[in-house]
Formats: structure tokens, sequence, C-alpha cells
């Protein structure tokens, strides 16, 4: 009777998110401080369908891999345990499978993104990343940096100036990212060339147009261009990527099915693709990665010198986060929270525990010590403080709510239910059911951490950034990063239902949450602007 219900709530929920994307009496914010723009309907008919076209292939592809994948998994999962053979080829094949879901996931989000209408399908793909009013990064790199040496040595005094839109408030990542591959496209134009392949013609000859028509520089060159495209596959790349530590993540509270299923699901989050191609996006591999190596480095069948591994990983990962974006600092929040609830079981009870209270604390010390190593290298070799870049950073934004008004305390109110609208209300509810029903995941594997400990963690970040009032506005884009994580209290009705379902794997919920998703997906990017084209 509860999976029926379920059921019933996960199809409920996708018709009211589309009901209220159609309904433009309905804004996408607050209006006057800030909303999200609607696509105009096509017309005439036939023109609205053609425009959902691409999608269809797109999933057929995900749909297929995913259903193999799961077959595959499930088999291997009742293979013997005294198999040698299967043992062995059995990370092989997973490894495989990763690979290909990353793939077929990169596959549907490209072809679901041009179900936007056009012309908006053709500018995005080059322009965002392009037009200094959308981010400017790749522009300054282009047009503004002299040489990265002089750039930096000038960034500080450039964050003193109090720009509090993109620049002033973004550690110099983003602008060393661009260039870095401005300079590889240079010295070898070949690398250039996957990119190339896979972009249409006519995003090039959009690109070319408007870049003729706006004349904000001189033309890009060819091989300028092509790193233009290589950071826009990049992005799209990092997000289909995101399956792998979600999987990993997921897999080390649960059986390789139940992280198959979960990490299948991510491909359907909508605002991966109404964003793209936004650096958000591409923070959704780089946040997911580190919380997936902490939870390995958890795990107790795993040596110190491993542990010590993982978590030095993780540091330098985070390390690289908090270069491109200071979203990375919810990400140490994360690990922080993850860590101080480990270790206030350890501290209950026995003194056996007592004495394991340094076991969780461990791995924590070693990625914020790598944290800090590279921030210490990095200013000092390259005369640009990191620490006060990031405070002037944190500064410029606050200062943003003094040039922009916002009312927090609607922002408040809007911004949970903005949160699962990205998301997309079917897996924000399976989110928010795993939430309640933690008590039945525990003790699901004899590895730690608990499900309850990453998914209280995950709850308790996005509340501290909820109750902040940090981002009073565009929670859909700002909180792009944090997506990946929500999917983990997914992943206990999932496992739920499995135990339910006994060795018949009906998985009639998540076949549900995959369709119902999947149509939310599509339809959201066709009516929703994620930018402002002018």
């Amino acid at each position: 009777m509860f999976r029926i219900l379920l059921v019933l709530c996960l199809i409920s929920a996708g018709i009211i998110q589309i009901t209220i994307l159609v309904l433009p009496a309905v804004p996408l914010g607050i209006p006057g401080e800030w909303t999200w723009d609607r696509h105009d309907f096509v017309f005439p008919s036939w023109e609205a369908v053609v425009q959902f076209i691409p999608a269809v292939f797109g999933a057929v592809l995900l749909g297929f891999v995913v259903y193999v994948g799961e077959r595959r998994l499930f088999r291997f999962r009742l293979s013997s345990i005294g198999d040698a053979e299967r043992q062995w080829r059995g990370p092989r094949e997973t490894i495989l499978l990763l690979i290909l879901l990353a793939f077929a996931s990169w596959c549907w989000m490209r072809t679901c993104e041009r179900c936007t209408p056009a012309p908006y399908r053709s500018i995005r793909p080059l322009w965002v990343l392009y037009d200094p009013s959308s981010s400017g990064y790749f522009f300054e790199a282009v047009f503004g940096m002299a040489s990265v040496e002089e750039f930096l040595r000038g960034y500080e005094e450039r964050m003193q100036e109090g720009d509090v839109l993109h620049v002033g408030t973004h550690p110099p990542g983003l602008f060393l990212l661009s260039r870095g591959l401005v300079e590889l496209v240079r010295r070898w134009p070949a690398v250039a060339a996957p990119a190339r392949l896979v972009t249409l013609r006519d995003d090039i000859r959009a690109f070319r147009t408007l870049e003729a028509d706006v004349a904000l520089q001189r033309p890009l060159t060819d091989d300028e261009l092509g790193a233009l495209m290589i950071l826009s596959v990049l992005t799209a790349g990092a997000a289909a990527l995101t399956v792998i530590p979600l999987f990993a993540a997921v897999r080390c509270l649960f059986d390789p099915v139940v992280a198959w299923r979960t990490a299948a699901l991510w491909a359907t989050v909508p605002c991966v693709i109404v964003f793209w191609p936004k650096s958000d996006v591409l923070f959704t591999l780089t946040s997911m990665t580190v919380l997936s190596l902490m939870i390995l480095a958890d795990l107790p069948h795993h040596g110190p010198v491993r542990k010590t591994v993982l978590a030095a990983v993780s540091g330098m990962v985070l390390w690289v986060g908090l270069l491109l974006s200071l979203a990375h600092l919810a990400v140490l929040a994360l690990i922080a929270a993850l860590t101080g609830i480990r270790m206030l079981r350890g501290l209950s009870g026995s003194q056996q525990r007592l004495q394991r209270l340094g076991k969780p604390l461990m791995p924590f010390l070693v990625m914020a010590g790598t944290v800090m190593l590279l921030t210490w290298a990095f200013s000092e070799h390259l005369g640009c403080s990191l620490p006060d870049v990031w405070r002037l950073n944190l500064q410029n934004h606050a200062r943003f709510y003094e040039h922009f008004h916002r009312t927090v305390h609607l922002w408040r109110a809007v911004n949970l239910p903005e949160l699962g609208l990205a998301l997309g209300l079917p897996l924000a509810l399976l989110a928010v059911i795993g939430m309640f029903r933690l008590h039945r995941a525990d003790g699901v594997l004899p590895q730690q951490p608990c499900p309850a400990e990453v998914c209280v963690a995950v709850a308790a970040t996005v509340a501290i950034l909820w109750l902040s009032g940090r981002n009073s506005g565009e929670a859909a884009r700002l909180w792009c990063f944090l997506t990946p994580w929500l999917l983990i209290p997914a992943a206990c009705v999932l496992r739920e239902e499995q135990i339910r379902d006994g060795q018949s794997e009906d998985a009639f919920v998540w076949k549900t949450a995959m369709t119902v998703q999947a149509a939310v997906c599509v339809l959201t990017v066709g009516l929703v602007s994620g930018f402002a084209f002018s």
C-alpha cells in the first residue's frame, strides 16, 4: 500500500511542477527582486513537438545503459561469494558500466539541452561563457590577462575595488582555468578537435553572428574559439561524471544495485541542464567528489595509509574547488558536520568508543591540512594571498545586498521550494521521505559512516545555508553544487523498496521516479530560462 501511495505522490509531484512552470501567474521567485524568466510558447504546435524530439534519442540511450547496468549488477550480486573469477571481474565491470553511464548521461544532457526554444539553444553553449555580463571569466582570460603572474599579483588589489557581481565574489580559479585552456589550444590546436566535433555548426554560426553584432572586442581566433568549445563541453562532462563519485558514496552505504539506481537518477536533475554551461554545473563534480572520498576514507577495512591518501586527495579536490568558488565552503561545512556527528557517536557509551574518537577526526585533519598547505604554497609562490582574496570575496558578496534589495524572510520562504523545483519535485519528495525514514536504513552494511550520519550532515548543511539568508535569490543556480548530495537520502527509499521486494527486484518506485523525473527535466528545460539574453 505504501508503495502504491508513493508512486501516486511521485506522479502528482511531477504534475505539480509542470503546472507551476506553465502558469505565468505563478512567479518563479519574488517579483521586483529576482525571478527566473519563462520561455515563450512555441507555435505552431508541430514546432513545439519537434522541439522535444532530441531528448527522445537521449532518453533511449540513457534508458538502455541504465537497464543493462542494473541487470548486470543485480546478477553479479546474486553470484556465488566464493566465485573468485566473478569477484575479480566485478570491479572492472562496474567501472566500465559507470563510464558508460557517464557517457549516456552526457548525451542525455546535451540532447535535453536542445529542447530549449530557438534561438536560445544555439546561443547558450558558447555565448554564456563568453559574455562578460553573464560571467566573463573567459573574456577576461583572452582580452584582459597580459600574463598569469601579473594577473595574480594584482588580483587582491582588484578584489579591493569592491565588485559585487561575478569577478569580485570569486577567487581566480575560473580565470586560470579559461587561460589555461586558451594557452593549451594555442600550443596544441589538435586538443580542441573532440570539442569541435561535438559542437554543432548552428551553435558556432550563432556565436559568430552575435559576436559580430555586439562587437565587444575583436573576433576570437580559431584557437581561442576552440578553447571556448572545450570549456563548454567540460562543464557538461563534469556534470555527467558526477555519477561516478555519487555511485561510490552510495555504494559505501548500500549495495551496488541501489547505488546504480541512485546514480542513474542524477541525469534527470533539471537545474544541471537549465544552467549549463555556467560554472555552477562544474561544481557538482568537485563537491560530490570531496564527500565521496571522505566517506571512503571512513571505511573501517581501509588501513591508515589508504585513509590518509583518500583524505589528502579529498583535500586537493576541495582546494581546487575553493580556488574556483567559495560555494565550496559549504562542502567544508558538510564534512565538518559529518565528522562532528561521528565523533559525538564515539563519545557516547563505553571507554572503548571514547578511544575511537580520533578515527573520524584524523581524515578531517588530513583534508584540512592539505587545503592549508596548498593555500600556503599558492600564496607564497604566486604572489596572490588566497586567504585575503577569500576574505574580500566574502565581503563583496555581503555588499551585494547593499546594492540589490532582497527581503530575506521572503526568500527563506521561497528558497526551499525553488531548490525542490531545481532538483525536480519527484526526486525532492524521495529525498524528504528518505530523511524521515532514516531509521529503516541504519545497519544495512557493517561499514561506516552509516546512512543516517551522512543524511543528517547533508540536512544540517542545507539548513544552515537556508537559514543564513546568504542566497536571497537564484538558489536554483547557486545551490546546484549540493543537488547530488540530496540523492543520498533518496537512496534510503530505494533501499527500503529493495528490501520489501526481496529477490523480485521489481523496483516499481525507482522506475516511476526515473520516468517522471525525465519528463519533468525535459519540460523544465523547455519552459524555464536560466539566462537573460538581450
